[in-house]
Formats: structure tokens, C-alpha cells, sequence
């Protein structure tokens, strides 16, 4: 079959993002696919939504999916495996990125047939212990106060998030220097507009926490739905000028202070070709292209130090975080307080 006459469908368990769907889109069609997505977006609800678009996609019988994260990845992994008339006959699958494969139930090393590859950003689980030792250690270069707790918000719905947020606290409680305080955040905090859209509030899980503990920084854990309401979580950084630590990019372009993860751009072009290998190289259920890890970078942003009182930045985290090569974000900042 030509590349051309290729389905491709794309699954979200969370939102569109326009830094990131459109080039990949626009890099599928370049390769002469079918693209399909734009009524595929579950916008957090990875309970009835997800398996709803999941289960259309599936019986719609492209010639591969890819998956935009944990939640989607593992309803999709389920419904091809179980409407598939035999194990060769599983669509292919493509993470775009997930967690750990093998923790969160994704890769079984002994299924002879699986329909899933892709692109991991968490094959090494020190990863998450690290972020939140590397926010405490730029606080305490910075004077502040060591005894206070470091918050950490994450989607305890999505699964690769909670077993990574286990590890996390469970290796920082037996280091027993950083006192961690978890911020769950669930579909509970969901709510429907009239029109029946769905509407996420973090902001009060935020205040509460607060209200609990003083905390001296937050790092949040990102997904979806974290993402989405990134902005409401600028609000409450902005408002207590709180120090921040996040996963990718985009935060620290826009308001955040230090992200270290991987290059999400880099993950879904990742995945389109893998798509490619896929189809050019006729691969099979049981013959797909291996797990890819992404290469972690550390970027920072140092107008917004200036705003959180950690001023001058570059020398701090040149001398923690030396072996990390952190890069300077020079843009507009997107945040509303003097």
C-alpha cells in the first residue's frame, strides 16, 4: 500500500496544544498520510471521554495510532489488543510520550506480539527526585529557608503520574533532607459548562495546600491537564511569588523559573518517525521499532528570578547545576505582577 492511502489517527487524553499539534500534523501530511484528530481530544477526562474516542478511533481501523500521553496510551494499548482478531492483527501503536512503559503497564516483555513503541521521558526514575532536589538546592544557594516544604502537584488519575510521584516522595523521605508535600489534583476539581465543555479549576487545590503548609516552591508534575491550567498556576506562583521548577519548556518561555526534562517538540517528531519506519519498513506487531529516551535539558529563566527575588540567577545555577549545562531563556514573560 502507498504511504499515501496511510490513516493515521491521533488520540489525546488532554488538550490541544498549538506549539506542539500543528508542526506534527503538518510533518505527518508532509510524509503523504491521512491525519486525523481534531474530534479526538479528551480534555482531561480519561475515564468515559477517552474510552468513548478511543473505542471510534479503534473501530474506524487506521493504520496506526499515535498516542499523546500515559492515559491515552493505556486505553488504546486495551482496545487494540482486544478487538484485534488475532495478536498479529493489532493496530500499531506510537507513544508520543509516556512515563516509565514497563512500570505503568504499557510494555509486557512477554507478549510476542506488542503493538506498542514510542518515546519515554521517564526511563530513569531518579528523574523526578532530582527536580525537586534541584529546586531545593537553588533555594537554599539563594538563603531561604531549608526547613521548608517543597510542593509537589500532580494528576493522581493518571496512572504513570502517581507510581512516578511515589517514587519521588519515597526517595526524598529517605534522603530525609527535603520535606515534600503532595498536591493531588483528580477529576473531582473537573466540572462541565453548559454547554457541556469540560472546565478544570486548580487553583482552589492550590490555596488549600497553601493553607496547609508554607510551602517554599512547587514543582509540578506535567500532563495534560497540568498544562492546560498552567496558567492558573501562574497565578498562584505570581501571587505568592513562589520559586518553580517544571518539566518542559514551554512554562519557562512563558512565566516559569527552572523546567529540566525533555524537549517535548523533539518527542513527537520522534513519533512521526517512528510512524515512518513503521510503514516504510513494513514493521508488525512484534517487530516494532524499540522504546526511544529523550535526552533531559535544563533550561531557566532569569527575568523571572528577578521577580521571585533570586536575582542574579546565571552564577546560581551555573554552580549547582554545572553537569546539567542549563540554557538561558531570553523571552517576553508572560506575568501580570510588578
Amino acid at each position: 500500500m502507498a504511504a499515501s492511502n496511510k490513516r493515521i489517527s491521533i488520540v489525546f487524553g488532554g488538550f490541544s496544544q498549538p506549539f506542539y499539534h500543528p508542526p506534527v500534523v503538518k510533518r505527518l501530511q508532509d510524509y503523504g498520510y491521512e491525519v486525523e484528530y481534531k474530534d479526538n481530544y479528551a480534555e482531561g477526562d480519561v475515564g468515559i471521554r477517552l474510552k468513548s474516542i478511543v473505542q471510534r478511533v479503534v473501530e474506524s481501523a487506521p493504520d496506526l495510532i499515535i498516542t499523546a500521553d500515559t492515559p491515552s496510551s493505556l486505553v488504546a494499548k486495551e482496545m487494540t489488543q482486544n478487538q484485534a482478531k488475532s495478536p498479529q492483527h493489532r493496530i500499531p501503536i506510537v507513544m508520543a510520550i509516556c512515563g516509565n512503559p514497563e512500570k505503568t503497564g504499557l510494555i509486557d516483555a512477554t507478549d510476542s506480539f506488542n503493538n506498542l513503541t514510542g518515546i519515554s521521558d521517564h526511563l530513569d526514575e531518579e528523574m523526578g527526585p532530582m527536580r525537586v532536589r534541584a529546586l531545593y538546592e537553588l533555594l537554599e544557594y539563594h538563603g531561604r529557608d531549608p526547613r521548608a516544604p517543597i510542593g509537589i502537584l500532580y494528576n493522581r488519575d493518571n496512572p504513570g503520574k502517581q507510581k512516578e510521584i511515589d517514587f519521588t516522595v519515597n526517595s526524598l523521605n529517605q534522603a530525609g533532607t527535603i520535606r515534600p508535600v503532595v498536591i493531588p489534583f483528580s477529576n473531582e476539581d473537573m466540572a462541565r459548562t453548559a454547554d457541556d465543555k469540560i472546565a478544570w479549576d486548580l487553583r482552589p487545590v492550590l490555596d488549600r495546600a497553601l493553607l496547609k503548609e508554607q510551602m517554599a516552591g512547587l514543582v509540578t508534575i506535567e500532563e495534560p491537564v497540568a498544562m492546560f491550567c498552567r496558567h492558573q498556576i501562574r497565578d498562584f506562583i505570581g501571587e505568592h511569588r513562589m520559586p518553580n521548577m517544571w518539566e518542559s519548556v514551554v512554562p519557562i518561555n512563558e512565566f516559569g523559573l527552572v523546567c529540566f526534562g525533555p524537549d517535548r517538540l523533539m518527542s513527537w517528531m520522534t513519533a512521526t518517525a517512528l510512524a515512518k519506519v513503521i510503514f516504510d519498513e513494513d514493521r508488525k506487531p512484534g517487530n516494532l521499532p524499540p522504546i526511544q529516551k529523550l535526552d533531559h535539558n535544563m533550561h531557566y529563566n532569569p527575568a523571572v528570578a528577578v521577580h521571585l527575588n533570586l536575582s542574579p540567577i546565571d552564577q546560581a545555577v551555573s554552580d549547582i547545576y554545572r553537569s546539567y549545562t542549563p540554557i538561558p531563556v531570553h523571552g517576553s514573560v508572560d506575568w501580570p505582577w510588578p
